[in-house]
């Protein structure tokens, strides 16, 4: 093409390469674009919102009520749709992983149900809970949370296979544990809950079978429970594995150290909770 200007000739059709004249001009428009009507063929503009067909939640509050604007109502109602589509996938997305965990564990319907519930009251109480933590790690809490509040023995033992958030090796799990108990700690304190102590917890005959221990031992067990539960201040599970410890290291050679293997609770808690016991049995 030859420049009107320099009379050379330019290899780009709109700028001249030798002197730098623009030949055409074509400015960008980013105002909301009208479809034409059917009548005239011509472009209408309203400035009115800015990106109509952009999925912002601030929308919401701009305009609450139904807009005169054809263009806003149906930007308002695919951003409606749109939201309602993310809620209900992530929903299905929960309760399929939770009820992966679930039959993994062998876990019963109730606690399946019991945690999504927990899942819904925190999306109602508090939206992106899971930010900074993972999804993930919130799940396996609310199955953890479910168990103890329907008195169903498991431990974070029981729950390690499935901390691999980020497909890591095992050797992070340290690190992986650790978001989960933040996660669980989170969930608990987000929705106020008060776990109550089981009068005939299922936690005793869990024990005695895991330790493969003649159930008589787990009757005399429940039979001590019975007697000194009022007296308990914390956790039942320290209390339990410390009365199973003083009952059966004679007859079974029972030591802290299996306790501490088999159940994953320390050995100073265990040996805590003996003493608590007998300074408890000493006053009877």
């Amino acid at each position: 093409m030859k420049c009107p200007v320099c009379k050379k000739e330019s290899s780009k059709k709109n700028v001249c390469t030798n002197c730098g004249i623009v030949f055409e001009d074509r400015p960008i428009d980013s105002r909301p674009f009208k479809r034409f009507s059917g009548t005239t063929r011509e472009k209408k503009y309203d400035n009115n919102f800015e990106f109509p067909l952009a999925p912002d939640i601030s929308y919401k509050h701009k305009y609450p009520q139904k807009a005169r604007n054809v263009e806003l109502n149906r930007a308002l109602k695919s951003q409606k749709k749109e939201s309602e589509k993310t809620e209900r996938y992530y929903y299905m997305k929960a309760c399929l992983y939770l009820r992966v965990i679930c039959s993994g564990l062998q876990l019963p319907d109730v606690v399946y149900k019991e945690s999504i519930n927990i899942y819904r009251c925190m999306k109602e109480k508090k939206k992106n809970f899971y930010v900074g933590y993972g999804r993930k790690p919130f799940f396996i809490a609310f199955i953890k949370i479910a168990c103890r509040m329907h008195d169903y023995p498991i431990s974070n033992k029981d729950l390690i296979p499935y901390m691999d958030y980020e497909h890591k090796k095992i050797k992070h799990i340290g690190y992986m544990e650790k978001k989960f108990n933040r996660g669980y700690l989170s969930t608990i304190e987000t929705l106020g809950l008060k776990f109550k102590k089981p009068e005939h917890p299922r936690y005793i005959d869990h024990v005695c079978n895991e330790l493969k221990l003649p159930y008589r031992c787990a009757a005399r067990i429940h039979e001590l429970y019975e007697i000194l539960k009022k007296e308990f201040r914390f956790r039942i599970e320290g209390y339990v594995l410390a009365l199973f410890y003083l009952e059966c290291k004679k007859e079974f050679k029972l030591t802290l150290s299996r306790l501490e293997k088999e159940f994953s609770v320390s050995g100073l808690t265990i040996s805590a909770r003996r003493d608590e016991i007998l300074k408890l049995i000493k006053k009877r």
